[in-house]
Parts: C-alpha cells; structure tokens; sequence
C-alpha cells in the first residue's frame, strides 16, 4: 500500500529492486510475522529510488519514494534477499503488547496458522 500517495492505492511492483538510498538514515521500530512476539529498532534511509517492471506495459519503471512508505519498500525487499529486520536492527526485544495482542487475535479465530506450522 502507498501512504505517501492519495487514497492510499494498493499497486505491484514487479521485479523490484532499490537502485538508490538516500544517506539521510532514520532509527524507528520494525516487527513482522517472519519473528513473531518481538520488536527491532531497524536503521532505514528515509528515501529511495526503486525500479520496477509495470505489469500493464511491461516497461521498466523507476519510483521515487519517501517515509514510511520507504520504510516498507526496504523491509519487504530485504524479504526477496532473504534478509529479515533483525539482521539489521541495532536492537531487537521481545514486546509484550504485541505478543498479547496475537494471542487474542488468535484465540478470536481470525488468524488460524496453517496446518503444517510446527509451533
């Protein structure tokens, strides 16, 4: 999802990969479902330039991005590198909210975990 652009549109990016980041770097929390219950505080450049292939015109695009929406780009990119955010927090801590909050959301039956997840 796009927050930094109006009525927060949803859009693929296809075969993506950041070309640029920006040496202006910004420390804030990161979490993800990869690890479960804890928190990092995750050092990011507070702006990139990615380049995509466009699924309608199969031409090769490049975006510029800013803020949290650069912060997403550079976590869910790691994932396609096999890099997850405590491989590059500065800190990573169990977190309590988070932990208790899965659990209700768990036990209210909205999130069912697949049948072979061994935990």
């Amino acid at each position: 999802m796009r927050y930094d652009k109006d009525n927060k549109p949803i859009e693929p990016y296809a075969n993506v990969h950041i070309t640029y980041l920006s040496q202006n770097i910004k420390s804030g929390p990161e979490g993800c479902l990869s690890v479960p219950n804890y928190r990092g505080i995750v050092p990011r450049s507070d702006s990139i330039i990615v380049s995509y292939y466009d699924i309608n015109s199969n031409a090769q695009k490049t975006d510029t991005i800013g803020g949290y929406t650069a912060i997403i780009f550079q976590h869910e990119t790691d994932h396609l590198e096999g890099i997850l955010y405590i491989d590059r927090a500065d800190s990573v801590f169990f977190n309590q909210a988070w932990a208790d909050e899965r659990k209700l959301f768990e036990q209210q039956g909205a999130y069912t975990k697949p049948s072979w997840w061994p935990y």
